[in-house]
């Protein structure tokens, strides 16, 4: 017979240890600013982010002698951290998940945080519900809201997705577009690095051995009060192997985009059975959609691209038996003399070059 669970002993105290834990990561959290001080790679034991150099919010304005302010980012005339404490909410620390959520309040605006890590998952996701009220005005700058990573190691480079595929540029003392992460390239040995993922936001800078986001800005011009309000923001920090390629970058990105989501229902299929699987090949799925001369649903439009820099077989899994499929343009017209891909089952094959887009119509 089980022992019951025995109340905790107010009497007892015990140090606060503000840490988020699981099989991959090992992450410690600054008891009065909630700033990450520390992220450890469990497999290899090394450090990725230092006390010295902690992940936070920074609060940032911006110089609008340019003008343009929408359109264009000024240079840094104040860079700080958004709060100088916290307040704690929650600290969590479950068999699936963990979670730490805490407040900071800054002038006119407010920051609810929640950092949570999943059993199994290499990522800490962060929530971060603003209440933003800054302003900016002409002659006096642009404030703006920023998270940046500061990394231990030293960089090489800095590697960003793009439509169709990636880039990796020098070190910038500016921001960069980027579809959804950024990637730091490292300059010697290491078996770990870290990718920063965003579910909303598109502005990246890699500079100073560090990645940042820009979560908000107060342009005034053409619009003078752009971002006053509430926002719910999104983004990732993600432990990723040293040389991972930029398919496998893309593939742990999607995940933070597309998180897996549960509906309730009765269906014939098995649990387990997935509707669409890339076997193999350096792929990344851009499309699936039904094509524009055939609404009926008895055959899909699949379009992908390759990442890698190689030639690939791309290999498709579906949940059902295909009866044929074809190889299209990207105006979803017959491709004279394309190979046919092979269809073995609810299996389609079919090469795809290089830094290539590849779209294949499946008829069921």
């Amino acid at each position: 017979m089980p022992l019951p669970a025995l109340p905790l002993d107010m009497r007892v105290e015990k140090p606060e240890d503000y840490t988020l834990e699981n099989e991959h990561l090992l992450a410690r959290f600054d008891p009065l600013t909630c700033a990450l001080v520390s992220l450890l790679d469990k497999r290899g034991g090394e450090e990725l982010v230092a006390a010295t150099r902690p992940a936070d919010f920074r609060y940032i304005l911006e110089d609008d002698l340019l003008g343009m302010t929408a359109w264009i980012v000024g240079r840094y005339m104040h860079d700080r951290p958004f709060a100088e404490s916290a307040r704690l909410l929650r600290h969590e620390r479950g068999v699936l998940r963990q979670e730490l959520a805490y407040e900071m309040t800054a002038g006119a605006s407010r920051l609810t945080v929640t950092i949570s890590l999943e059993a199994g998952s290499r990522r800490l996701d962060y929530a971060v519900e603003c209440d933003w009220h800054e302003i900016g005005r002409k002659a006096q700058g642009v404030p703006r809201l920023s998270f940046r990573l500061p990394l231990t190691f030293a960089c090489a480079g800095y590697q960003y997705d793009i439509p169709f595929g990636s880039i990796t540029r020098s070190p910038l003392e500016h921001d960069v577009p980027a579809n959804s992460w950024a990637f730091a390239r490292r300059l010697g040995q290491g078996q770990a690095s870290l990718q920063l993922v965003s579910r909303f936001g598109y502005g990246f800078r890699g500079v100073g051995d560090s990645l940042a986001l820009t979560l908000l800005r107060s342009s005034y011009d053409p619009d003078p009060y752009p971002e006053v309000g509430l926002h719910a923001i999104q983004f990732a920090v993600c432990l990723a192997d040293a040389n991972a390629a930029p398919g496998e970058l893309a593939r742990a990105a999607f995940a933070v985009q597309h998180p897996f989501n549960v509906v309730s229902g009765s269906a014939s299929q098995p649990a387990q059975t997935s509707f669409l699987t890339i076997e193999s090949g350096s792929v990344v799925l851009s499309a699936l959609k039904l094509p524009e001369d055939d609404p009926s649903g008895s055959s899909l439009l699949l379009r992908c691209y390759e990442m890698d820099g190689k030639d690939t077989q791309a290999v498709l899994r579906f949940s059902q038996r295909v009866k044929g499929a074809v190889l299209v343009d990207v105006h979803e017209q017959l491709i004279a003399g394309a190979p046919v891909p092979l269809v073995d089952g609810p299996r389609v094959s079919f090469p795809v070059g290089a830094y290539r887009i590849g779209t294949v119509k499946v008829e069921f």
